[in-house]
């Protein structure tokens, strides 16, 4: 399991106690078998609360989205050098 704590995230300013209760929360998910498309649901889910807890529009969501899949394209550059 991996939880990305660099110096540029965010997640490195949020309480232990959360870090540590995500870790359990993906843990838990981890022991439990789910196929492609409920991990999907599960994903949608964990999104549609976050978007109603933090007063996200869709537009805001999507760009999280594109955000993390532009870290992920920076990083794949970054490890073939």
């Amino acid at each position: 399991m991996q939880i990305h704590l660099d110096k540029s995230r965010i997640l490195r300013r949020v309480p232990r106690e959360f870090i540590y209760q995500l870790k359990r929360v993906i843990h838990k998910m981890q022991g439990r078998t789910f196929n492609k498309r409920e991990q999907e649901r599960l994903i949608a889910d964990i999104l549609d609360t976050l978007q109603l807890n933090f007063n996200l529009t869709p537009r805001q969501i999507h760009l999280a989205y594109e955000f993390h899949r532009n870290q992920k394209r920076l990083q794949k550059f970054l490890d073939k050098d």
